[in-house]
């Protein structure tokens, strides 16, 4: 019945992200928290949300086996100080509603529109909600880009992993992705966030071939700690409006301020009227500085964006911009696996390359070329044309039996595979 609910609750969620404001918390585990999903047929549908997707520096999970209930810690990132009233904390216990929703939305980076397999729909946000200190206090928590970090680049193509040790074009590409997907996972496991701000002027376009857009946003949304951000650095947009949310992942390509083009500071001139004054006269006209980042998106937000284009076009819809900073040794490393083409200078003969692509110690080299088949071809065929023993009753080979008669000939371990009656037995005793 799990393969149905998951169908059913994609056929609810659509395209855009479903705001649930009734979760239930389920059974919960030192490594687990289980959330329960109202859905529009019946019952409900089971999520699991991993506790290392809750966990950081800035949120501190503590589980009790005796309450069954798990104690979540969270310290404010808008100030980034360690003083106690910036810290708030919530209890979840299992079976228990209230202060607990979430975010459901398609998981693209699974996208296979007519198959449903358990990660197909996943919770992309969680928001704690309690009242404290007179006033109800809430936290987002974004645990759907944690679960799968592929969102920010795009999942490691295996398919031409044979060839990793043949051919320095292909050894680059896989281990590019791989690296990537690494460090954006080791990245989003962190807790450099900059604070969420509205964006403003924002445009998509295209460039080489990859979906791009550029937006202001207020200056301390550019700002990690003490860190700025940079190119190479995560990007989440995510828009909010009552059809629903969506939110796309990225890397940053640029970022530059332009504080000339708002007015920061307020005119000291006395009743100025000048048209062309930079500075603002009123508070009405004072403006923070603000930054433009361009975004190239992922191949995953990439299929997102062409599926939720009626959603991100809406005219009420608000967009918000969250960084993700990315250690700067992480940085350079991807810059250097990215130069190994041009160090090899495309050709896998030249030293690094063969050095890439050749990971055998010569011994072992020797021992592979030294190596020598069981019996020649020529060797094979006289054997099959003149058995020293004839079969009787036996059925008649095919093609395939006979290319693997071949190969067992010559090599000195062989595996045969194959379902029932395609004839292994068959192919042994000629075979022996």
């Amino acid at each position: 019945m799990s393969i149905f609910r998951q169908i059913a609750l994609m056929r609810d969620v659509g395209q855009a992200g479903w705001h649930v404001k009734d979760a239930v918390v389920g059974p919960l585990g030192p490594s687990y928290v289980n959330v329960l999903v109202p859905m529009l047929v019946s019952n409900v549908l089971e999520m699991r949300v991993p506790v290392s997707a809750l966990r950081s520096s800035t949120c501190a999970v503590e589980y009790s086996p005796e309450t069954q209930s798990m104690r979540i810690t969270c310290l404010s990132t808008q100030e980034n100080s360690n003083a106690p009233s910036d810290r708030h904390t919530w209890q979840l216990k299992s079976w228990s509603a209230g202060g607990l929703a979430c975010v459901v939305a398609r998981n693209f980076a699974q996208a296979i529109p007519h198959h449903a397999p358990p990660c197909s729909v996943v919770i992309s946000d969680i928001k704690l909600e309690a009242g404290g200190w007179g006033r109800p206090r809430s936290v987002t928590i974004g645990v759907g880009h944690r679960m799968h970090p592929e969102v920010f680049s795009c999942q490691p193509d295996l398919e031409r992993w044979y060839l990793i040790d043949r051919d320095i074009k292909t050894y680059h590409q896989i281990w590019c992705e791989i690296k990537t997907c690494q460090i954006h996972a080791a990245a989003a496991a962190g807790s450099v966030y900059t604070a969420a701000g509205r964006t403003e002027k924002l445009s998509w376009f295209e460039f080489e071939g990859q979906d791009h857009y550029q937006c202001m946003v207020e200056r301390h949304c550019c700002l990690g700690g003490d860190q700025r951000v940079e190119v190479g650095d995560l990007a989440i947009l995510r828009q909010t409006s009552d059809r629903g949310e969506a939110v796309l992942y990225g890397t940053i390509s640029k970022v530059w301020a332009n504080s000339s083009q708002f007015k920061t500071k307020l005119c000291t001139t006395p009743n100025c009227t000048n048209p062309k004054c930079s500075f603002a006269h009123g508070e009405g006209e004072l403006r923070g500085e603000r930054c433009r980042v361009d975004v190239k998106l992922s191949d995953t937000s990439s299929a997102a964006k062409q599926a939720q284009r009626a959603l991100l076009e809406a005219s009420n819809a608000n967009f918000f911009l969250q960084c993700v900073i990315v250690p700067l040794a992480d940085k350079k490393c991807l810059e250097l696996i990215r130069t190994v083409p041009h160090f090899t200078q495309g050709s896998s003969t030249s030293p690094i390359g063969t050095q890439l692509i050749s990971p055998q110690t010569p011994h072992q080299k020797k021992q592979e070329k030294e190596l020598r088949p069981l019996a020649s071809i020529e060797q094979v065929n006289m054997a099959m044309q003149q058995p020293c023993f004839h079969i009787t009753g036996g059925a008649v080979l095919n093609e395939l039996q006979l290319n693997a008669l071949h190969r067992g000939l010559q090599r000195p371990f062989s595996l045969v595979q194959g379902p029932p009656g395609t004839g292994k037995t068959t192919f042994l005793v000629h075979l022996v």
